[in-house]
C-alpha cells in the first residue's frame, strides 16, 4: 500500500492498532514515545514525524519500505 502523506500513514497505523486490539498506551510503550503524542496527532495539536510513525509501525510489527523520488526544480512553475 502506498501512502500519499504522513496523515495517511497515521490513519493506517491507527486502523492496524485497533485491528490488533492493542491499547494506545501499550503501543506507545513499545515504540518508546509518550501516548499523549499519539493523541495530539489526532487532535491536530502536533504534526506527525516520520521517525515516530516508523517506530509505531515497528511496534505494531508492520513491515515498511521507503521510496524517495526527486524532481528537478523548474523555476517557470514558481
Amino acid at each position: 500500500m502506498r501512502f500519499r502523506d504522513k496523515y495517511h500513514l497515521l490513519e493506517a497505523l491507527e486502523v492496524e492498532r485497533q485491528k490488533q486490539e492493542i491499547s494506545v498506551y501499550k503501543m506507545c510503550q513499545h515504540a518508546e514515545i509518550s501516548h499523549t503524542v499519539w493523541g495530539r496527532y489526532f487532535e491536530g495539536q502536533r504534526e506527525p514525524d516520520w521517525d515516530i510513525l516508523f517506530r509505531i509501525a515497528e511496534a505494531l510489527r508492520v513491515k515498511w519500505h521507503v521510496t524517495v523520488g526527486l524532481k528537478k526544480h523548474n523555476p517557470e512553475q514558481d
